[in-house]
């Protein structure tokens, strides 16, 4: 049996080969799309502000492609920090050289790669039960909100009309994007050329809905993605109630030429977010969280001392409202993956010198670490794990100084 010692990785060199990696990709995750839906795809990609064909890392075996998958560095927010991250997506393997190490090597190309660049971290929304045994870590679950259509259909009619969104509503819904979910860890960096290249070109059930007041304003919008569409949304905001009434009304007359009629329509939201406040208040809803174990959203460290680095104006911030009462020299470690050292004051935080001993360690493995900047835990149950090594007395210290926004991954952010 072939392993994955005889395969080689690297960017495809012609578009020949650009194209074998689309279409295996586009067979795998969008088997419904045909090759015109895949074609948009792959020009999409490679049209897309920044992307350059070495985002593209296949493997090769005898010159052929058995695997590939794409990676986008993007800036990814927790508070003021700006976190460097590769963003993993289409991790494919051709199905007759599965379970030969195409993934797993090609998984760490893109770890060495993102070391060698000094990106803080990893992040994909995977399959169940692969991503663990390379070190990625469950960080994520959406929330979907449930709405009868009937009962969205009953309220009374919203004064904002509704139409496609088009490439000139483009600062209107970055500005939304930015109001909505900018204050999340899980949102991204994300200029006025992306939202611009998102719209043109759209297939028409991608394309946004948008709620409109009568001045013109864009008040709302409903994404579609590839992934999710008909009763499911993949992405909402609305700044006010016309704006929510008139998106759900959209969306539930949208559905009814369906052959199985939905009964429901439902939108991911954050329930610290105003667009869930808004339906939360005046209508009935069924919330659910999906958690599949090692699955879905997951993350892994890329290079340790740049993602403590990069977190210093969240703890800067985090220190300057409610500085504790230790003080001192401060080493935080992430296992194997690097360290940093902190000098805590009472006014001040900033990064130390690597010369001199800590006045204190916290030592976190780096997947328990990453499960508190998302909010998936705490410090103490991070200090609780069996690679952790950190003094009881220093808890409610990390507590305030690790303390981070609520966790959200947008939908258009998906990769």
């Amino acid at each position: 049996m072939p392993s994955s010692t005889d395969l080689t990785i690297r960017p495809p060199a012609t578009s020949e080969e650009v194209d074998a990696f689309f279409r295996l990709a586009g067979a795998e995750f969008m088997p419904s799309s045909g090759p015109d839906g895949i074609d948009g795809w792959r020009d999409s990609t490679l049209t897309a502000p920044g992307f350059d064909r070495s985002q593209i890392r296949c493997a090769y075996r005898d010159g052929l492609v058995v695997g590939g998958c794409l990676v986008f560095p993007r800036r990814l927010r927790a508070g003021p920090a700006r976190l460097p991250v590769g963003c993993i997506g289409a991790v494919v393997t051709r199905p007759d050289h599965r379970g030969q190490g195409v993934a797993s090597k090609l998984l760490a190309d893109v770890l060495d790669r993102a070391r060698a660049a000094g990106a803080a971290l990893l992040l994909l929304d995977g399959i169940p039960d692969f991503y663990h045994r390379l070190g990625y870590v469950d960080v994520f679950d959406a929330i979907w909100h449930r709405v009868a259509r009937r009962a969205a259909l009953d309220l009374p009619p919203s004064p904002y009309s509704v139409r496609q969104g088009t490439k000139y509503d483009a600062d209107q819904l970055l500005g939304l994007y930015e109001r909505h979910y900018g204050g999340y860890v899980g949102s991204f960096d994300r200029s006025l050329d992306r939202q611009r290249h998102e719209l043109p070109g759209s297939p028409e059930r991608l394309s946004p809905l948008l709620a409109v007041a009568s001045t013109g304003e864009v008040r709302g919008y409903l994404a579609r993605t590839w992934e999710h569409s008909g009763a499911r949304a993949g992405e909402v905001a609305a700044d006010d109630w016309p704006a929510a009434v008139a998106l759900l009304q959209a969306h539930a007359a949208a559905l009814a030429g369906q052959p199985d009629l939905p009964e429901e329509v439902l939108w991911p939201l954050p329930i610290s977010s105003p667009t869930f406040h808004l339906l939360a208040d005046r209508l009935a809803l069924r919330s659910e969280v999906v958690r599949r174990p090692r699955s879905d959203w997951q993350a892994r460290v890329a290079h340790g001392e740049s993602l403590l680095r990069h977190l210093l104006p969240l703890w800067r911030e985090n220190w300057a409202a409610a500085a504790g009462e230790w003080c001192g020299r401060l080493e935080i470690r992430l296992g194997d993956e690097g360290a940093l050292a902190l000098d805590l004051r009472p006014s001040a935080l900033e990064a130390a010198d690597a010369s001199g001993s800590p006045d204190a360690r916290a030592v976190f493995a780096p997947a328990a670490f990453l499960r508190v900047l998302f909010g998936e835990r705490d410090p103490a149950w991070a200090a609780a794990q069996d690679a952790s090594d950190v003094s009881p007395g220093l808890l409610p210290t990390l507590a305030r100084l690790l303390a981070a926004p609520p966790a959200w991954i947008p939908g258009t952010d998906a990769f």
